[in-house]
This record gives structure tokens, C-alpha cells and sequence, in this order.
């Protein structure tokens, strides 16, 4: 039983694609010996000598291989994380720790010292402790395959589901609850308003209404003569400009011809670096050396040794890889020292002076590494050194040629370049390290830092170029829509200026269009000058624009006449009516704070509309539609701040606050203690919504106990908004968590259907050799009948276990392949009896067909089972797994398998009662006249019955699927 469990999850691994020859156990149960292992001569044979020696090659060829394993996974991790597959990368992360795990069942060692144990066990002849130590690492294994199948068992599973569920109901009542506060806040707050202040918020709305209308025919005379597509494209215009001034600038301060010092500075900037990385690794080496010196004095039992050991050889494997991510050859002294570290405190057993050689032999590689670190260092320095110098010029520029740029003083590059910047920031972190009494790595890690910005300014400068160039040709497009867009206006907005500011934007567009050219030519004095040309170009443009706008406001004023004008007088009257509603504001029924917010956002409102009043008068319609936003904003503000901020003043209203705020006080109470008791759950998700909604409540709390009700009630409402999403959170941990369930639960059916299987083959095998030695109508011998009785036993055990499937599958909602594991149970039952006394030991094709009953139902389940199980895993790799269950399964039911699989078992069930039909009638034709033969009658019944069962099966899908039944 163990070495079949052994070697299915050594298949399991290999199935996640992991190399590893998982082989080691299979010769384990035969050394095996029940009385303890006094001496190796006493107990072992030479045979036996040699297949112990075999076994600890095959546990050290096994720990190799789990040592590759863990390398497979650290070199995936970056390959992961820039591909951001999270999921996969959470899981070989785990499965990684899981390597590093010093379990109290593995007695606090890791899976790679545990398989150490069980080798050195083997070889010494333990063949008791070496299969102790095989079983703890079989446990270690399935605990590894769980996680990087990303399984977890059922029970762990369903104890996680139903805490979730319990978590869920709690925000559920609490939401409730929020909801009711939130709905008696919102009553106070109406019921303790006073009526002036219910008077001020119908004239705040009244305001806010007539506003609106105001801007719509304001609007409507900007449509009708232009001017809103004129301030439209002066806006655009003259975001074109400020966007031209920064490419000029950045052109004129453009070196390209720099380029080759750059790459010099950029291989000085890596060279640096890399010598800043190797000291700092040498340096790790050497502390290592010196805590495992520290440690192997100390291991003084086996398992300490064992661990030390382990841990030297781990260290060893991390510095080859080290060396290999930075491109380097292996650190061979490094890694040899910390191997014959660990090699010579295996082989020291309990002889401290040994493992005191070990420990010394160490300090002497320490100290090695420390010199190597020195020298490291002091090239590294060297080179840090000659790259300050260098930087020198760079640091000290205006520009990335560190060139003054005195042609544009006022422009964007007359400060710092971000390379300038760069430079200088490292040279001056350069400086710091080398004049600071700091530690050795601190230095490195502060130098290393600033030479890292160094390398990403020199990179960015790099793509300067073709960045420049792209940019031109945007601007360019931009400026040839603005032309277009001008010729495309009203006759009316279209003065002789317009024609102006079109030939302006046609030669600042070819002028972006050559500068764009030449940056990609890199040739910058061209470019410079022609975004110089564009610049100018937009600058009449803006002018040309600039005048139409007037001209056009001019004749607008004209045409619109009275309209313009009883527009403007009605904004002017609406001013004022604001400004008499701020003076009213000071006698409502709201806190302090709030009449100054109302007062202060109808002050606003009334000099936006004053504004607004003058533009119509000029006949400026867009500018006066921009004020009225403004004046609708203020008076929206006053609005809210005059409707939010009622406090009760009246002693039953205070009463009715602090109530509610007692009862808010216990709603925050029970949050915290819900999202204390959803942080102890593993892998917790909604925790940052539980914790914002019990801050919330507090907040609404505080609010209550100030009598600020508008406070009050936003928080409430922030409260139910905080709920509601942790329950959306938490529901989809649900599905998550339901998803593993049932993956489990279809792994474990599988699992147990699969040995029921096997161990019903062999039933069938034993019966077809028992009625074969049988002559015809003979009873059997004595020794056949307890072998059939020992059969019948075992069916009858089968019958049992198919009943206990059916029952968990049933609990799915899977009724199909519930309804195949009872006929299953009711065969194996009945060939239970048939082999018994009870049955008259019957052996023969009726008994045997029944069994082929059984294997064939058996086969069909795991063959629907291992169809599902490959459907969820393509579903997921997929990542269309939800959609696809929306598609199979009715909104809110989750069930094992979907209806498609049950409805395919079920059209194999009824095509096999048609065929156990067929085969009835063709072996007995005379059942068509009538038979009385009451096994023969026993049969029918039996058929029968699954017919009936399958009729009842598809009435039943019919019902559910709303199926309209076939007319009669």
C-alpha cells in the first residue's frame, strides 16, 4: 500500500512537468524487517547488503533531483514575473517555502535533509529509520504536490468554505443593519430641518433650475454663430504651442553627436556596478562561512549536523546561481568550501574535535572570501572613482552636453536636464560614500542605487532621438486638423483673419513635418530651427485667432441685439437673487460650518453669473457658457452644503441621535471584531473593506455625537458601499474556495472508484478461475467455498463503498452518476449473495455477467469523472472558467459536474437497458410467450427497474431545463 501510494505521487509530479525520478521507495518494503536492527551482520545478508547500498544511491540520485527542482523554480520566478502570471507565480513561491519547511511531523528538518537521513540510514543498514524517514518524505512530497497542483484537502477546503460562509452572513446582517441606521439618520435629519430652512433649499433649487435654462440658450446663440468653435480651437491651438515650446527647447539643448561618449559612460556606469555586485556577494560568502563555522561547532546531534550540512550545500547551490544570473563563471572556492564544509561535518559524526576541523576550515574560506571582498571593493572604488571624473562635465551642464544654452534662457532646459540631474545626484551619493563612516555594503547599496537612475537617465537619453522625432509628426497632424477645422466654420466666424491663422498653422505644420525629419536623421541643428520656424508659425496663428474671436464677439453683439441682451439682464437678476439667498442662508437650521459653506458657494455662484451677465452683453456666448458652469458648480455646492449639514436642535431629535449613535457604536464594534476574525482565516480576502467600513462607522459615529447628521448619513452610506464590496470580495474567495472543492472532492471520488475498480478486477479474475476449475453442476470444494465466501465478503464491501460514493455525489446534485453508483451498489450486492451459500455458490455467466456490469459502470464513471476533471483544468488554464459554468449551468447553482456530462452517462444508461433488452430476447426467445423461471423473471425485474429510473432521470432534466413535456 505504501509503495503504491509512493509511486502515485511520484506520477503526479511528474504530471506538473517536474523532473523528477521519484523511484526510490519500490525496493523498501522487501529490506524491511520487523525486529529491530541490532547489528548489520546479525540481520543482513550480502544480497541484502547490496540492495541497502542501491537504495541509498537511489535516495541520494532523489535528493539531486529535488535539488534540481528547487533551481527550476527559482529560475522560473523571473521569467513569471514579467510575464505577471501571478497565480503560478504565488503557487511556486509556496511550493519553494514548502522546500524550506521544518515541520514538527519531520521533526523540524527540511525534505532535503529528511531524504539525507533516510541515505545515510540505508547505507549504515538502519532499514527501520530509513523507511521512517521514506514515510516522512512521502508526506513532504504530497504536501508539495498539493500546492503546486493547486490542491488542498477536502477537509481543510470545507472548514475554510464554512468559515467564509459564516464571515459572509455577518457583513450581510451588518449591512442590514447599516442600511436601517442609515434610512433613520436621513429621517432625523428632514424632520429637524427648520422652515426657513426648507424654504432656502427650494430657492437653491429654483436658482439652480433657472440657471440651467440660462446656459442652454446661451449655448444655443454660441452653436448657431460659431464662437464656440472658435474658443474650441483656440484652446487646442494653444495647447499646440506649449506643447511646440518643449520640443523646441529640448531640441536646441540635443547633442547627438554625443551619442559615442554616452555609450562610453553607459559601459563605465555597468562596469562600475558589476564590480559593486561582486564584492557585495563575496562579502555575503564570507558571513555565511563564518554563521555555518558557528553552527557546525554547535551541531552536535545528528539531526543538527544533518541540518547544517544541508543548509552549507543549499548556500553552495545559491552562489553558483548568483554568480550565473550576473553572466559570471561559478564561484568555484566559494561553492567547494561550503560543500567540503558540509561533507566533513556528515562524516565527523560525534567527534567534536571533527566538527571543529569543519568549523575552522571554514573561518580559513571566510577568510579568503573577505580578501576577495577587499579586493573587490577596492576595484570597485577604483572604479567608482574614474566614473566621478567622468561625470564631472556632465554634473555641471545645463544640458545633456553640459553646454549652456544661451539662445532661450527662459526655456524648459535652462534648468537641469533629467541626465544633468542623474549626474550630479551620482556624483554627489559618490562622494558621500567615500566620505562617510558607513559599513562596506551600506556604501555599495547606496552607490549601486544612484548609479542604477545613472543608467536608466543615459537610456532615456538614448531614445531621445526617436521620441523627438515622433513627437514633430504629432504636432504636425495636430496643427493640420486645426486648419481644416477653421475652414470648416460658419460664414459668420469666419473673418479675413481666419485665412491668416490657416496659412499660419499650413507652415508650422511643414515646419514640425522637417524638424520631425531631421530628428530622425539626427541631424539637430535643422531640426532645432525648424520647430524654432513652428513656433513662430503658431505664434501668428494664435494671433490671427486671437483677433477673429474679437471680431466675431463684435458682430455677434450686433446681430443678437435684444436677445444678447434681455439674455445678460436675466443672468444679472439672477445674480442678485443668489446674493439675497446668501444673506438668507444665516437663518436655517444648519451648523456653522455649514452656513459658511453655503454662503460662500452662492458668493461664488453670484459673481460667476455677474461674469457670465457681461460676456452675453459683448456677445462672447462660449466665455458666458464657461461662467455659468462655474455659477452651476457654486450654486450645486450651496445645495448640498445647505440640504447636509441640519443639526437637531429640538431635545426629542438629540434624544433620536444618540440612539443612533449607540446603535452605529455597536455596528463598529461588531466590524472590528468580524474583520479581526476574517484576518485569521488563511488567504483572507474583503479585509481592507472591513476595516474601511469599521473606520466609516466611526466616523458616522463621531458625526452623531456632533449632531452633524449630512456626516452621519455620507458615512453610512460609505459604510453599506464598504460592505458591499467585501461581500463581493468574499464571494468570489467563495467560488474560488467552492472551485477547490469540488476539484478535490472529484480527485478523491476518482481516486477511491479507481481502487474500488481494481479490486473488483480481481474478484472477477478469482470467480472466472473458480467456476473454470468447477466441473458442470458440481459444488464446489471446501476450499473453493471459503474462497468464494472471502469473494462475496469483498463485493459486499465494495457494495458499501459504492453506496457511500453515490451518497457524496448525490450531495452534488449530481443525480446521474448518483443513480449509477446505487445500480452498481444493488449488483455488487446481489453478486455478494449469488457467491454465498445463500446463492448456491453460483460461479457461472449469470454471476460473471453481473460483475461485467459492474466494471463496465465503473470504466463509464471514471471515464465522465476524468472528463470533467480535464474540462476544469483547461477551463482554468484558460481563464474563461466562469464563463464557461455561466454557459453550462442555470445562474446561482454550482454543482459537481454540469449537465452535459449527466446528460451523456444518462444517454448511455438508457442505450444500455435497450441493449441488456436486445441480448434478453435473443438468448431467451420464449420470454415472448410467457416464462415462470424465477431467476430468469428476477432479471426482467432488474431491467425494469433501470428503465424506469432513466425514464425518471429525463423527466426530471426535462423540468429542470423547462423543457415543455412531448405531446401524447
Amino acid at each position: 500500500m505504501r509503495n503504491r501510494r509512493f509511486h502515485l505521487v511520484c506520477a503526479r509530479l511528474a504530471a506538473c512537468g517536474l523532473p523528477l525520478a521519484l523511484s526510490v521507495a519500490t525496493n523498501a518494503p522487501a529490506a524491511a524487517s520487523p525486529a529491530p536492527a541490532v547489528t548489520r551482520a546479525a540481520v543482513q545478508t550480502p544480497t541484502q547488503d547490496r540492495d541497502l547500498g542501491a537504495l541509498a544511491e537511489e535516495q541520494e540520485h532523489l535528493r539531486r533531483q529535488l535539488q534540481r527542482l528547487e533551481r527550476t523554480m527559482e529560475s522560473l520566478i523571473p521569467r513569471l514575473e514579467q510575464e505577471q502570471r501571478t497565480d503560478t507565480l504565488e503557487l511556486v513561491r509556496q511550493a519553494l517555502k514548502e522546500l524550506d519547511l521544518r515541520a514538527e511531523d519531520a521533526r523540524s528538518r527540511t525534505l532535503e535533509e529528511l531524504m539525507d537521513s533516510a541515505r545515510s540510514a540505508a547505507a549504515s543498514g538502519q532499514v527501520v529509520q530509513a523507511l521512517e524517514e521514506q514515510e516522512r518524505v512521502l508526506r513532504g512530497l504530497e504536501r508539495l504536490l498539493s500546492i503546486l497542483m493547486n490542491r488542498q484537502s477536502l477537509d481543510h477546503v470545507e472548514d475554510q468554505l464554512a468559515a467564509l460562509k459564516e464571515v459572509k452572513q455577518l457583513v450581510e446582517e451588518l449591512k442590514s443593519r447599516e442600511a436601517t441606521l442609515e434610512r433613520e439618520t436621513r429621517e432625523l435629519a428632514e424632520r429637524a430641518k427648520s422652515e426657513e430652512q426648507k424654504a432656502l433649499e427650494r430657492e437653491l433649487d429654483r436658482l439652480l433650475d433657472e440657471q440651467r435654462k440660462l446656459q442652454a440658450e446661451s449655448e444655443a446663440l454660441g452653436r448657431d454663430d460659431g464662437s464656440f468653435a472658435l474658443d474650441e480651437l483656440a484652446r487646442g491651438l494653444e495647447q499646440l504651442r506649449t506643447d511646440q515650446a518643449t520640443d523646441a527647447a529640448v531640441l536646441e539643448a540635443w547633442r547627438p553627436e554625443h551619442r559615442d561618449e554616452r555609450a562610453e559612460l553607459r559601459d563605465a556606469v555597468t562596469r562600475a556596478r558589476a564590480e559593486l555586485s561582486r564584492a557585495s556577494r563575496a562579502r555575503e560568502a564570507a558571513e555565511r562561512m563564518r554563521r555555518g563555522a558557528d553552527e557546525a561547532r554547535r551541531a552536535a546531534s545528528e539531526s543538527d549536523r544533518e541540518a547544517t550540512a544541508g543548509q552549507l550545500e543549499n548556500a553552495a547551490d545559491r552562489e553558483e546561481r548568483r554568480a550565473r544570473a550576473a553572466g559570471e563563471a561559478p564561484p568555484i572556492a566559494a561553492a567547494e568550501a561550503l560543500r567540503k564544509a558540509a561533507e566533513s561535518l556528515r562524516q565527523a559524526g560525534e567527534s567534536a574535535e571533527a566538527r571543529e576541523e569543519a568549523a575552522r576550515a571554514l573561518e580559513r574560506a571566510a577568510a579568503e572570501q573577505e580578501a576577495r571582498a577587499s579586493e573587490r571593493a577596492g576595484a570597485a572604488n577604483t572604479a567608482t572613482q574614474s566614473l566621478a571624473k567622468e561625470l564631472e562635465p556632465l554634473a555641471g551642464g545645463a544640458n545633456p552636453a553640459g553646454e549652456a544654452n544661451s539662445d532661450r534662457t527662459q526655456s524648459p532646459t535652462a534648468e537641469q536636464s533629467p541626465l544633468a540631474e542623474a549626474a550630479q545626484s551620482a556624483k554627489e551619493a559618490l562622494a558621500r560614500a567615500a566620505s562617510e563612516s558607513r559599513s562596506a555594503a551600506e556604501r555599495a547599496e547606496s552607490e549601486d542605487r544612484a548609479l542604477a537612475e545613472l543608467a536608466k537617465a543615459l537610456d532615456d537619453e538614448a531614445r531621445l532621438g526617436p521620441a523627438l522625432e515622433a513627437s514633430q509628426a504629432r504636432s504636425a497632424r495636430e496643427a493640420e486638423r486645426l486648419e481644416q477645422a477653421l475652414g470648416t466654420l460658419p460664414e459668420a466666424a469666419r473673418p479675413a483673419s481666419t485665412s491668416t491663422a490657416r496659412d499660419a498653422l499650413r507652415q508650422a505644420g511643414e515646419a514640425m513635418r522637417r524638424a520631425s525629419r531631421a530628428a530622425g536623421e539626427n541631424s539637430q541643428p535643422r531640426a532645432a530651427q525648424a520647430a524654432r520656424e513652428a513656433e513662430k508659425a503658431l505664434d501668428d496663428a494664435a494671433r490671427a485667432l486671437e483677433q477673429a474671436r474679437e471680431r466675431t464677439a463684435a458682430a455677434q453683439a450686433e446681430r443678437q441685439g435684444a436677445a444678447g441682451a434681455n439674455l445678460a439682464e436675466r443672468q444679472r437678476q439672477l445674480a442678485r437673487n443668489a446674493s439675497q439667498a446668501a444673506k438668507n442662508a444665516e437663518s436655517g437650521s444648519m451648523s456653522a460650518e455649514g452656513k459658511r459653506a453655503t454662503e460662500q458657494a452662492l458668493e461664488e455662484a453670484s459673481q460667476a453669473m455677474e461674469r457670465a451677465s457681461e460676456a452675453l452683453q459683448q456677445g462672447r456666448s462660449s466665455s458666458a457658457s464657461s461662467e455659468q458652469s462655474e455659477a452651476r458648480d457654486a450654486l450645486e455646492r450651496a445645495r448640498s452644503a445647505a440640504q447636509n449639514s441640519t443639526r437637531p436642535e429640538r431635545a426629542e431629535d438629540r434624544q433620536r441621535a444618540e440612539e443612533l449613535e449607540r446603535e452605529q457604536a455597536e455596528i463598529k464594534k461588531r466590524l472590528l471584531e468580524l474583520a479581526t476574525r476574517n484576518k485569521q482565516r488563511n488567504g483572507a480576502e474583503g479585509q481592507r473593506s472591513l476595516e474601511r467600513a469599521a473606520q466609516n462607522a466611526g466616523e458616522a459615529e463621531a458625526g452623531l455625537d456632533q449632531g452633524d447628521l449630512d456626516r452621519a448619513e455620507q458615512e453610512e452610506r460609505e459604510v453599506q458601499r464598504d460592505l458591499e464590496e467585501a461581500n463581493r470580495e468574499l464571494g468570489r474567495e467563495e467560488e474560488e474556495y467552492q472551485r477547490l472543492r469540488q476539484d478535490e472532492l472529484l480527485f478523491k471520488i476518482g481516486e477511491e472508484l479507481a481502487s474500488l475498480l481494481e479490486t473488483h478486477r480481481a474478484a472477477m479474475k478469482e470467480v472466472l478461475e473458480i467456476d473454470g476449475a468447477r466441473e458442470a453442476d458440481a459444488r464446489p470444494s471446501r476450499v473453493q467455498r471459503l474462497a468464494l465466501k472471502r469473494i462475496s465478503r469483498d463485493e459486499l464491501t465494495l457494495a458499501g463503498r459504492a453506496a457511500e460514493l453515490g451518497k457524496a455525489i448525490a450531495a452534488e446534485q449530481s443525480v446521474v452518476f448518483a443513480e449509477t453508483f446505487e445500480e452498481m451498489r444493488q449488483d455488487l450486492e446481489r453478486i455478494s449473495r449469488d457467491l454465498d451459500e445463500a446463492g448456491d455458490w453460483e460461479t457461472g455467466p449469470r454471476v460473471q455477467t453481473l460483475q461485467e456490469d459492474v466494471e463496465e459502470r465503473a470504466v463509464w464513471l471514471l471515464e465522465a469523472l476524468k472528463a470533467e476533471r480535464d474540462r476544469r483544468q483547461r477551463e482554468q488554464q484558460q481563464g474563461n472558467q466562469q464563463q464557461q459554468q455561466q454557459q453550462q449551468q442555470p445562474p446561482g447553482e454550482q454543482r459537481l459536474v454540469p449537465d452535459e456530462a449527466e446528460l451523456k452517462l444518462l444517454k448511455r444508461l438508457d442505450s444500455d437497458v435497450t441493449q441488456r433488452i436486445d441480448q434478453l430476447l435473443e438468448l431467451y426467445p420464449e420470454i415472448e410467450r410467457g416464462t415462470d423461471d424465477p431467476l430468469l423473471l428476477e432479471e426482467i425485474q432488474r431491467i425494469a427497474e433501470r428503465h424506469e429510473r432513466v425514464t425518471k432521470l429525463f423527466m426530471r432534466f426535462r423540468e429542470r431545463l423547462g423543457i415543455p413535456a412531448p405531446e401524447k
